[in-house]
């Protein structure tokens, strides 16, 4: 159905109500704006945020004139149930004066089925998750990390309890730390003691990523400060292994969501063919790509980055987008009989680019892959990643072979990239100087991860990185003095 509704530019327009029976059906692609009508008026929905098929979505738009951000809840068993949790965790926040934005309204629509959630949208403020991938670097969030552990130690005293810790649940501005997210927010009758105060605060803290160790326990250091504590060796011990642990569980969770449709992500799937992309991604020209794969290497605009007979790489522009394609060749009949029962190579790569980038290590952001596959016999696949521009990290420091100082910066962030892959227990496996590639900002990122290892056993990763340590720094025997400092650089590190 239609309604007539005054959009903010004064002018009409006909714009759809939505009930149960549509938001019980949305996809991914429900189309926005539209209304939804409650017994006191109207919420205008102008962009999906996100959803859950059948159960809630979430989105941004106005209420009253106001920004806003709405939960809809239309699962038909436990709407009620959800919108309760979320409204009981915003008021113990209230009570307890913990900052959190506005509740403008709360209980059903028009359609009793849909319960639905209002609260203003703070226009002026970024969420931490945000902040954190976009920063300069870690120094210049600093401040604004340490104000999130005074907010956070503050609730602990306080008793309350985010049972959904992550970054995302933070919004800040200038001068005040906004919690959000009630449904997973619990009240304690007493403060959180030392345990599970240092479980809850390692949920947040590991979401920092791999490679930043000493900012992880600088900001413990500075919570346990604000709570007062007296720390011995063993809690150091403990929030690095309950942060280890937190990390284990964020990558079985996720590692499952990469391979099923979501708000981020979409199934490929057609006769022979399966695959994942990132769903922002997903414009005409890459749908084509997918539709067939092989024709984007013979367009002349393409272009050819290697031709071998293992794998051939090539540089597309797709939808303003410029995209690297690696598509790996079975070489002869016995090649494919090897590799047809295996996982393919781009599978591999897109599942190990997608840990990578949870874990905040630079790696070229994978964009999809799709196989051939039929019954579960696998044969050519494709990797598509975003295109880095830049130089390999040879060619890069060669230009500083006479003052190789000049480079230490980059050589140190080259050196935290590799202890970082080290921190999540993988090697690459192919650590030659063209696999890494240092972009304008002088920040290197790791491609071709198809020959990656996930080690089960320290001591298989310690000779792993023994031998890839070498293997790498034979890529600089021609630059005596840049090899010289990168080496110091390398032995410094420490696996563990």
């Amino acid at each position: 159905m239609t309604c007539t509704v005054t959009m903010p530019s004064e002018k009409s327009a006909e714009i759809r109500c939505v009930g149960l029976v549509e938001l019980a059906r949305a996809d991914y692609q429900f189309p926005t704006p539209f209304i939804i009508e409650l017994e006191q008026g109207e919420f205008f929905a102008e962009k999906l945020v996100r959803l859950i098929p059948k159960r809630r979505m979430v989105v941004f738009g106005s209420w009253r004139g106001v920004p806003a951000v709405a939960k809809i809840f239309f699962d038909r068993i436990h709407a009620v149930r959800h919108l309760t949790a979320e409204v009981t965790g915003i008021k113990v926040m209230q009570e307890n004066k913990i900052p959190t934005p506005e509740l403008l309204y709360s209980g059903p629509a028009a359609d009793q089925g849909i319960q639905i959630l209002i609260c203003e949208q703070l226009t002026n403020a970024n969420d931490l998750d945000m902040l954190w991938s976009q920063r300069e670097s870690d120094e210049s969030l600093l401040p604004t990390l340490q104000a999130v552990m005074i907010e956070v130690a503050t609730q602990h005293v306080l008793g309350v309890l985010q049972r959904d810790m992550h970054l995302g649940n933070f919004l800040v501005t200038d001068k005040v730390i906004y919690t959000i997210d009630g449904a997973q927010i619990e009240a304690k009758p007493a403060l959180i003691g030392r345990k599970e105060s240092m479980e809850n605060l390692a949920l947040l803290i590991s979401q920092l990523g791999a490679g930043v160790d000493g900012l992880k326990h600088a900001l413990f250091l500075h919570y346990a400060r604000a709570r007062g504590w007296l720390l011995k060796p063993a809690d150091t011990r403990e929030m690095q292994f309950q942060i280890k642990k937190s990390d284990v569980d964020r990558w079985q969770r996720y590692g499952k969501k990469i391979f099923r449709a979501s708000t981020d992500f979409i199934e490929l799937k057609r006769l022979g063919w399966k695959g994942m992309a990132q769903r922002r991604y997903l414009g005409d020209e890459l749908q084509a790509f997918i539709k067939n794969p092989d024709a984007v290497f013979s367009k002349p605009e393409t272009v050819m980055l290697k031709d071998g007979r293992s794998s051939t790489v090539v540089k597309a522009n797709f939808d303003g987008q410029e995209l690297v394609i690696k598509r790996y060749n079975m070489k002869n009949a016995w090649h494919r009989m090897r590799r047809m029962l295996r996982y393919t190579r781009a599978q591999r790569s897109w599942r190990l680019a997608q840990k990578l980038c949870l874990f905040n290590v630079n790696t070229a952001l994978p964009v999809a892959y799709l196989e051939s596959n039929w019954l579960g016999v696998r044969g050519k696949s494709y990797f598509v990643m975003k295109y880095i521009p830049g130089n390999d990290v040879k060619s890069y420091l060669a230009e500083f072979e006479q003052e190789p100082y000049a480079a230490a910066n980059v050589m140190q962030r080259v050196a935290n990239l590799l202890m970082s892959l080290t921190k999540l227990d993988v090697t690459h496996g192919d650590l030659k100087a063209t696999n890494i590639i240092i972009n304008e900002h002088g920040h290197p990122y790791l491609i071709d991860l198809d020959g990656a290892i996930e080690h089960l056993s320290l001591a298989g990763l310690h000779r792993a990185w023994r031998s890839e340590r070498k293997r790498f720094m034979r890529n600089f025997e021609d630059l005596p003095a840049i090899s010289e400092v990168l080496n110091r650089l390398m032995r410094s590190h420490h696996s563990r």
